[in-house]
């Protein structure tokens, strides 16, 4: 009865640990971008700019098949949602929403 609920229990944190050392502070898993506010744009200073639903982000690094994007208010907020395009036309976004409200310009 109640030994093998305490077992189990333990058992269960001790997999969430587990799960959390491994995620790390490197997200991994990026969803799929199906909204329609896309748009790409230059900076203030030339460089590419994606925007997702009034939301910057700057060019990070890239090859041939894909770019990744980091929020432009990183600096400032230390905001961690990332963006990748792909040569194919799709998008993606990791998991972390952003910590700031987005550009109104």
């Amino acid at each position: 009865g109640s030994e093998s609920y305490t077992e189990g229990g333990a058992a269960d944190q001790a997999a969430q640990a587990s799960r959390k050392q491994k995620k790390g502070g490197n997200s991994k898993t990026h969803l799929p971008y199906e909204g329609k506010d896309v748009m790409f744009t230059p900076s203030n200073r030339g460089r590419p700019k994606l925007i997702l639903k009034h939301y910057s982000f700057k060019r990070d690094k890239g090859d041939s098949t894909k770019t990744y994007w980091t929020c432009d208010k990183f600096s400032k907020f230390k905001c961690r949602c990332r963006a990748i395009t792909y040569k194919s036309g799709q998008i993606t976004v990791n998991e972390y929403e952003h910590n700031h409200p987005p550009d109104m310009k």
